[in-house]
């Protein structure tokens, strides 16, 4: 506290102020969230920014524990709420309006996360017919060739799960895809994690989407309830809402908790966005 009184010549007089009103400030940074005290010189007639730069070391000084809110604020005060606030990806309206029949949409993954669920969900809330097949097999190639050839003309949906097991069979499927005449409702997912072996004409000729898991519990929760609609939730009896809570809640934990994997746990704990 004194070497910031010494640092910054506005909290010159912050030691004296805190031990004039000990009572005040220890009753303030109990607050959830902490609210700063105006008691700087200037704290009147700052800038907006200035004013959450000087909250945001007010904060750090008396409960750093809590500094992660006051540096949010400060952000968004510099960069606007939009900046931080996460942008909840449209896959429907992409999938609908961006992206031509013979353009394969590639879901780049994280290892240990798995995004083909959406395309799933996507799928039975739209009505359309979506044909699964993981590849890794030559069985697998020759279900892939057969299921893309006959929802190219009835105009359905195709997913080949774990296509980077096969960089190899991609080069081929981009030939395939460039001269292919397909129907206006076809559409080709692949999911795939992050890898160099994907062929480049592939991912040029591709729309990419990549996903990972959202940082901090708040994050997680945000985009588990963004993905499940209101009229799901909501459905009788009124303890379903409250199971879907607790078990949002769990699943955050647990996802949260695979970051210390390195260093403690079951390193083959893998857990996706589906709960």
């Amino acid at each position: 506290m004194h070497t910031l009184a010494n640092t910054l010549e506005p909290f010159k007089g912050f030691p004296n102020y805190v031990k004039n009103n000990s009572e005040a400030v220890l009753q303030n940074v109990s607050q959830i969230p902490v609210e700063p005290l105006l008691c700087w010189e200037g704290a009147d007639t700052q800038d907006p920014i200035t004013s959450a730069l000087y909250k945001m070391i007010y904060v750090y000084t008396l409960r750093p524990d809590k500094v992660f809110g006051a540096c949010r604020k400060f952000v968004g005060c510099v960069f606007g709420e939009s900046f931080i606030e996460e942008e909840q990806l449209d896959l429907h309206a992409i999938t609908k309006d961006e992206v031509k029949p013979n353009t394969p949409i590639l879901l780049s993954c994280v290892t240990g996360y798995d995004a083909s669920g959406r395309v799933e969900d996507m799928a039975t809330n739209q009505k359309q017919a979506l044909s699964n097949i993981a590849l890794g097999s030559a069985e697998g190639f020759a279900l892939a060739e057969k299921a893309i050839n006959a929802a190219s003309k009835n105009g359905k949906w195709v997913m080949l799960k774990n296509v980077h097991l096969a960089p190899g069979w991609l080069v081929q499927l981009e030939k395939k895809l460039h001269a292919l005449k397909a129907h206006p409702n076809f559409r080709l997912f692949l999911t795939l994690e992050v890898t160099p072996k994907i062929p480049v004409n592939l991912l040029r000729a591709g729309r990419i989407l990549t996903f990972e898991p959202p940082d901090g519990i708040k994050a997680n929760l945000l985009r588990t309830f963004n993905s499940i609609s209101a009229n799901r939730v909501n459905r009788a009896p009124n303890e379903r809402a409250r199971m879907y809570f607790l078990l949002a809640w769990f699943h955050a934990i647990v996802q949260e908790r695979l970051r210390y994997t390195p260093l403690a746990g079951p390193r083959s704990t893998s857990l996706t966005s589906q709960i």
